[in-house]
């Protein structure tokens, strides 16, 4: 016997389109369309042509954006990650929370529905940390160009009580997604500095080490600010032009961003987000207008570095002074030239070797790396190509 009773999908294609959606057939288990669903992204199926379309489909789904008033949907693939952002948002903004409809998946997660002015694509917001170190999709959104299967199709069930889908303003949305991604268990990193030539102690290496006071005193020039300290010791940041009870865009002290600063607002310039970056990037990109040569110069007249610093000053010029270059894409990025990244992650793994008949690259020392994960080749900035705590194994065209 079944689980779930065979949903009424006409009815509730139907009462869909009714309330402002774009409703699609779908098949399960694979969430596959039953039609061809481009047109269904611009103008929603007219009700007469419902009956026919969904009477033999055993699900339904709802396309986002504009086409159904603005919808976008957060998608929770790991369901420990729904409680926790839950809290968060509670915490933030009660009211927000309460307005907010949730929907089981078949597999454990969570659909959170909302509607904005803007809603975005499909986005990775935040990955889970698995044991074998390798990352996954925790959070993510579907919006324009997506659609998420639902209710009554069998194993979706709504949380709670029946609730409209509220509209958004740009901060409350801003909020939802600042929130999601502060939950990032593997945030985009800046690769370690190469050691100096020779002897002696760069002076933005010195500072990253010894300097975080002095960089949370430049965020407060600034005006950043503390919203509060969790009990883990971990600092929530707001950044200029917006109070606590707005959401944090920052995290210092975290442990999967290093103890570093992790900004994971997109709207916190001059600070890139999300990404994570190290004291010296701070006091450079606020007090020296993104000039790292200036900066590594100040600060070694300031004592920092070390035997032969201010030769070392001089050095730390550009990305190669403060461990700011553009980070790796993480390994399921869809957005780009896919083609001049991987020969890019080529040029760096021109120590490794590669397998002819796997197309794998890994280490010779520590054996294969299996495609897009951190496999155990990559557990050490020594024997990885590209930044500890990002995936570095990649699948690369031979020849």
């Amino acid at each position: 016997m079944s689980r779930h009773p065979a949903p009424d999908v006409v009815s509730a294609a139907l009462a869909y389109l009714r309330g402002g959606f774009s409703a699609l057939p779908c098949r399960l288990p694979d969430k596959h369309p039953l039609v061809k669903w481009k047109a269904l992204q611009q103008e929603p199926m007219p009700e007469a042509a419902v009956p026919a379309q969904f009477g033999e489909a055993g699900a339904l789904g709802v396309v986002c954006g504009a086409v159904s008033g603005g919808l976008e949907v957060l998608d929770f693939d790991v369901p420990a990650f729904f409680p926790a952002w839950r809290e968060l948002v509670e915490n933030h903004a009660p009211d927000l929370a309460a307005r907010l409809p949730v929907y089981r998946t078949p597999s454990g997660g969570f659909h959170v529905w909302y509607r904005c002015v803007t809603p975005g694509g499909n986005t990775k917001l935040a990955y889970a940390r698995t044991d074998d170190g390798c990352g996954e999709i925790a959070i993510e959104t579907r919006g324009e160009g997506g659609y998420v299967v639902a209710a009554p199709s069998p194993g979706y069930e709504r949380e709670g009580p029946r609730l409209p889908v509220p509209h958004l303003t740009d901060a409350e949305h801003e909020m939802l997604l600042d929130l999601a991604r502060s939950l990032d268990e593997l945030p985009p990193s800046m690769p370690e500095s190469a050691p100096p030539a020779g002897d002696g102690v760069r002076p933005g290496d010195d500072f990253n080490e010894r300097g975080q006071l002095d960089a949370k005193d430049a965020l407060r020039r600034a005006g950043w600010s503390i919203a509060r300290t969790r009990s883990d010791g971990v600092e929530e940041w707001v950044r200029p032009g917006k109070t606590a009870t707005d959401g944090h865009s920052a995290t210092f002290g975290a442990p999967e961003a290093g103890g570093d600063f992790y900004v994971f607002s997109t709207n916190a310039a001059p600070f890139d987000g999300p990404r994570v970056h190290r004291p010296f990037g701070i006091v450079a990109a606020l007090d020296y207008g993104g000039d790292f040569a200036a900066a590594a110069r100040a600060l070694a007249g300031k004592g920092y570095g070390a035997a032969g610093g201010d030769m070392k000053a001089k050095e730390q010029t550009g990305d190669d002074a403060a461990d700011e270059p553009e980070p790796e894409p993480r390994r399921d990025e869809r957005n780009g030239d896919r083609s001049a990244r991987k020969a890019t992650r080529a040029a760096r793994c021109t120590s490794w070797v590669s397998s002819v008949s796997t197309m794998w690259w890994s280490n010779p020392s520590t054996g294969f790396g299996r495609n897009g994960y951190r496999a155990p080749c990559c557990q050490s900035a020594t024997d990885a190509p590209t930044p500890e705590r990002r995936p570095c194994c990649v699948t690369l065209p031979l020849g």
